[in-house]
């Protein structure tokens, strides 16, 4: 057992820092290649709406990909692509402000969102 829990503390020294600016550099720079941008054309309000929100487009990309054979029903195809849209924008976004004071007596203040959808 004390195998394992050195393996993890070892893999955790081993991986390299990488800051929230970093992680998000890379994925507007993996969403930015993504040659399936033009699969979804029904999804181009979306892009330029969220442009600024690379790993939220990148989720809703992905369900559509899932969602694929639904869009192409020759039936229910439009059924289904309005309804994706319709789920896909949030009916409301709430900003709020968490204030805190480091171990110094340094006062920070952060942003928080949370974002809810239909049901």
């Amino acid at each position: 057992m004390t195998s394992n829990s050195n393996k993890s503390v070892l893999s955790r020294q081993t991986e390299p820092n990488i800051t929230t600016e970093e992680s998000v550099n890379i994925a507007s720079a993996v969403y930015r290649e993504d040659p399936l941008q033009s699969s979804f054309p029904f999804l181009d309000d979306l892009r330029r709406k969220y442009s600024h929100q690379p790993t939220f487009l990148q989720a809703v990309e992905e369900m559509a990909i899932s969602l694929q054979p639904l869009f192409q029903d020759e039936a229910r195809g439009d059924f289904y692509t309005r309804a994706f849209l319709a789920i896909a924008e949030p009916e409301r976004i709430i900003s709020f402000r968490v204030s805190w004071m480091d171990d110094k007596g340094s006062l920070h203040f952060n942003r928080g969102w949370r974002v809810e959808y239909s049901r």
